[in-house]
């Protein structure tokens, strides 16, 4: 289960994103942290049932830093106002090659994801050429009713016109735009904390199968 704690630390930190109020709030991060870890090893099993890849994904290590890296931003707030995991055949270090299962929770802004978000060249080059290939059997998956009753959409950021080497005139230029080919299920604070959330997280994980399946092929 996930920690009772999670929204309100992170609303706190949020108004003290700073490292003294960390330091003295830091037991309840760890806290917060090893709930987070506990709830990822109790859906692993049932994970592996619908994925095997992912035996042997090592949670701990699945758990993003709360750092933030700000070696390039204006925004100078040291710490993440949020906890996320990248479950993913070959571990979190494959988040940048490989479609998987993502969760993350925020105050107001909680989801679990899959998809391919902003592939490298080499990884979305194969993709919009299998889009283009079996453009049926990926609107398929994307129009089912498993789909769209936890998704709703594809999402993600798009570009203005046609990617080079296809035409704009072409019947699959509406998902050949997008940069990011993303499955999000939002979910509110209250069902994170329900006991009932496991079960929720693996069927969402369930549906996003095919869809992963197909950005990886």
């Amino acid at each position: 289960m996930v920690n009772s704690d999670t929204f309100d630390f992170f609303i706190e930190l949020k108004k003290n994103n700073n490292r003294e109020w960390f330091a003295a709030n830091r037991d309840r991060y760890t806290e917060i942290r090893e709930d987070f870890i506990s709830f990822l090893e109790s859906v692993i099993p049932y994970l592996v049932e619908i994925d095997p890849e992912i035996k042997g994904v090592d949670t701990r290590k699945s758990v993003f830093r709360i750092n933030r890296d700000i070696r390039f931003s204006n925004d100078k707030s040291p710490y993440k106002t949020a906890i996320a995991a990248a479950l993913i055949g070959g571990g979190r270090k494959k988040f940048s090659e490989r479609a998987g299962y993502y969760l993350h929770l925020e105050p107001g802004n909680s989801i679990i994801a899959g998809g391919a978000y902003l592939p490298p060249s080499n990884w979305i080059k194969s993709i919009r050429k299998e889009i283009s290939t079996n453009s049926d059997e990926f609107r398929e998956i994307i129009g089912s009713s498993g789909f769209k009753k936890y998704f709703k959409e594809l999402e993600g950021d798009k570009l203005k016109g046609a990617p080079r080497g296809y035409d704009k005139d072409d019947p699959n230029v509406d998902l050949l735009r997008y940069k990011s080919f993303l499955a999000v299920n939002r979910i509110n604070d209250k069902t994170v904390v329900e006991n009932s959330f496991r079960d929720h997280f693996i069927k969402v994980s369930k549906e996003l199968k095919p869809f992963n399946d197909f950005l990886n092929y």
